[in-house]
């Protein structure tokens, strides 16, 4: 039977094997891959196949749930390929116009240029690729993309050249090939930045220029080519997005210190001190333009950079299977507020916690029809489906309801808990200095907030006034419930990350958040981690690399091991000369290194990251003061999340928990559970019980296991609660991670 699947993954076929027959079909697609630039390639051709005029797309979960705008009657869904699972499937979005809004709807914003963006535009972008910003933008889009392109040939030539069977390339030389696709690249890039930056971006192209996308005239080639430069014009587009987001909100702390007012943007946390009687509070989220991709690092890219001429476009690998809406950016992906977007992915990490049942949006079909509304008063109509699809009135009704009930439930956890979470809830000691920096140092929100995604995971546990407060951090932000749990705990407050950074950086200026000490160890702290991150790079040089000349700054700092090198080398990070001197030798190890990648043993080294933690010790650091001498401490427990991920965290011996799965998937009782259990793990114990909490330990012997985590009270399991607990993680799909699944 040909399904919905097989006749989309033919569209996809028909559509990138027609991209590159002409300059105008090529233009059209890469207008449309400007408008949805976070999204994959695969997801911006299924939407250039059925909506070329598309400019803000989300699934239906999104606009109900987050942005609080229902979804039209007549409006098809925009399907898209989705291969993520054990099992192909689709999955469907909604342009913004199809959507309508009520009273209580977020806003959709999308950027554009405008002339008084340019010059800290051009800024940003001479500070990010190298480039001159003395030329106009348009001059200086040109060269980035003509860089961006030498770079991602450098990288990928191999499988480049696996691509040209039966195009044109196949009768060119190797170096006529690159020629092609430097060509070919450069310019697509340049039209698809220039497409959202200026109003008629032909006018910028000779007629000649595109003859190179010609040569790209099979679907693989094509395929090839429009991944590429999807990829490289999302770095581009998200800085951009970012400076015009810091330059809109630099004026409107302007404006409010004009006009002597309290700024609070109807994304952020209400202030403590001001909550009018009955005032609504706005959801957490909001369609982006481009949301930050990256936990510091740059969209995955899951569909296959060489796709046999002929197969299915797939689509990022990050979707869920699950009817959770993941946020994506409107303007290039679709919700703006995180949690990671579904082609970026960051993994979800997610359990069932927090799920919503499977919905038109995102439900697991893999022959799903083209959603449609109908009547508002009838039963809506699809094709190989009877899931029922809500209508406007139910939308409505719903949308209504939720933000009513939210409204209630934000104002039953008080702000200064909240705000203890936030200034307790790191990873160790020096986490409020940590992210103290990052402020300091001038980080947009977007990348503070990735930030926060890395560096607050797992659980915390508050005794308050109010009674126990339960918080639990993951990709998508901050759980906070009146329970002994929060990550499965309904009705509970969702807090995203994007506004949980606007919440610190209030709390920083209102000097609330880290004590007058911490902020001034903070810059210390950061030049210490960055110290430590290049020792480990340069020890971590190949044996034949050791007698040339990489990194020749840091030989003064050689001898006498790890302790006392970093601490050396953190105090040479406070001399300017220095600091410039390490700074040129990391700029040079880094072409060294993009060019020979065996000069280093392994390769998890953030390069970028390291060099941009070298030129922000050379700028002005933004100060903050603070009349607190220490933060305000509150009494702790060990909160059943963490207890879960502990006892998920499993038997530590190689193979354990794949014994305990495989055990545990047979039909035995809970005493005989229990027993296995008591064997398997023996008598011992070790640090770290909780994976993302330092001072925390677990022992077990014969009558269970022990919980320790420094500032509350220690927990003790017998092997019958273990063996509960380990059954109901494997029922809830908690037990084993991604990787030991495959494996087991």
């Amino acid at each position: 039977m040909f399904s919905k699947y097989d006749y989309y993954s033919s569209l996809a076929e028909e559509t990138a094997s027609g991209l590159t027959k002409s300059r105008e079909q090529w233009t059209a697609f890469l207008r449309t891959a400007g408008r949805v630039n976070k999204y994959s390639y695969g997801d911006q051709l299924m939407i250039f196949a059925q909506r070329p005029e598309a400019t803000a797309c989300a699934e239906y979960d999104l606009w109900n749930q987050t942005m609080r705008r229902y979804v039209k009657r007549g409006f098809r869904g925009i399907a898209l390929l989705d291969n993520s699972g054990d099992r192909p499937r689709l999955r469907y979005v909604f342009d913004v116009s199809d959507t309508g809004t009520r009273a209580n709807s977020r806003p959709v914003n999308l950027w554009q240029m405008r002339e008084e963006y340019r010059r800290p535009v051009q800024e940003a972008l001479k500070g990010t690729f190298d480039v001159s910003a003395r030329d106009p933008l348009e001059i200086q889009v040109e060269n980035i993309a003509s860089w961006l392109a030498i770079d991602y040939w450098q990288d990928h030539e191999g499988e480049l050249a696996d691509i040209v069977a039966g195009s044109f390339l196949e009768e060119y030389d190797e170096d006529n090939r690159r020629m092609s696709f430097l060509n070919a690249a450069t310019v697509s890039i340049r039209y698809e930045i220039l497409s959202r930056c200026v109003e008629n971006p032909d006018d910028y192209f000779e007629a000649d220029e595109f003859a190179p996308v010609l040569d790209y005239n099979t679907c693989m080639a094509t395929n090839a080519l429009g991944m590429a430069v999807s990829e490289m014009s999302g770095q581009v587009f998200r800085e951009i997005e970012r400076t015009i987001r810091n330059y809109e909100r630099s004026k409107d702390t302007e404006r409010s210190r004009d006009d002597g007012a309290d700024l609070h943007e109807e994304r952020r946390l209400p202030d403590p001190e001001s909550h009018p009687e009955g005032e609504r509070r706005e959801a957490a989220g909001e369609i982006r333009p481009d949301a930050p991709d990256i936990s510091a690092g740059t969209p995955s890219n899951s569909l296959q950079r060489t796709v046999p001429d002929g197969a299915a476009v797939p689509s990022s690998e990050g979707n869920r299977r699950d009817g959770t809406p993941e946020s994506r950016a409107a303007d290039g992906g679709a919700s703006g507020e995180e949690p990671r977007s579904g082609q970026t992915d960051a993994a979800d990490g997610l359990g069932t916690a927090h799920e919503q049942p499977e919905s038109a949006g995102g439900g697991d079909r893999a022959d799903g029809a083209g959603v449609q509304l109908t009547g508002e008063e009838t039963e809506p109509v699809y094709e190989q489906m009877t899931l029922r699809f809500p209508t406007e009135a139910e939308q409505i009704a719903e949308i209504d309801q939720e933000a009513e009930s939210e409204n209630l439930s934000a104002f039953s956890i008080p702000q200064e808990e909240i705000d203890q979470v936030l200034r307790l809830g790191g990873r160790n000691e020096n986490s409020r200095m940590e992210v103290a920096a990052q402020f300091m140092t001038g980080k947009s929100t977007e990348e503070i907030a990735d930030f926060l995604r890395c560096g607050y995971r797992g659980g915390l546990g508050l005794l308050t006034d109010n009674g126990r407060l339960s918080a639990w951090f993951d990709d998508r932000g901050l759980w906070l419930a009146r329970d002994d749990r929060a990550r499965d705990t309904a009705p509970g407050m969702y807090i995203p990350w994007q506004m949980a950074a606007e919440r610190i950086g209030e709390l920083l200026d209102a000097g609330r958040f880290a004590a007058n000490v911490e902020l001034a160890e903070a810059q210390g702290i950061y030049r210490t981690q960055l110290a430590q991150a290049i020792w480990y790079l340069r020890h971590d040089f190949a044996e034949d690399a050791e007698g040339i000349s990489l990194l020749p700054s840091l030989d003064r700092y050689r001898g006498g091991g790890y302790p006392k090198e970093t601490e050396q080398l953190a105090r040479a990070l406070a001399e300017p000369e220095y600091l410039a001197a390490l700074t040129r030798d990391m700029e040079a190890f880094s072409q060294v290194y993009a060019e020979e990648r065996n000069v280093l043993r392994f390769h998890h080294y953030n390069l970028p990251a390291m060099l941009d933690g070298l030129r922000n010790l050379a700028e002005p650091w933004k100060e903050y003061t603070s009349d607190m001498a220490e933060v305000p401490q509150a009494e702790q427990f060990i909160t059943g999340d963490e207890i879960d991920e502990a006892v998920a965290y499993g038997r530590s011996m190689s193979g354990g928990k794949r014994r305990i799965y495989a055990f545990f998937s047979e039909p035995h009782t809970t005493r005989e559970q229990a027993d296995f259990l008591r064997e398997e793990y023996g008598i011992g114990g070790h640090s770290g019980a909780f994976p993302n909490k330092t001072h925390s330990f677990e022992d077990h012997d014969s009558k269970g296991i022990r919980l320790q985590k420094e500032g509350c009270a220690s927990v003790s399991l017998t092997w019958n609660a273990v063996a509960k607990r380990v059954a109901a993680l494997i029922k809830a799909d908690r037990y084993l991670t991604a990787e030991e699944a495959e494996q087991a």
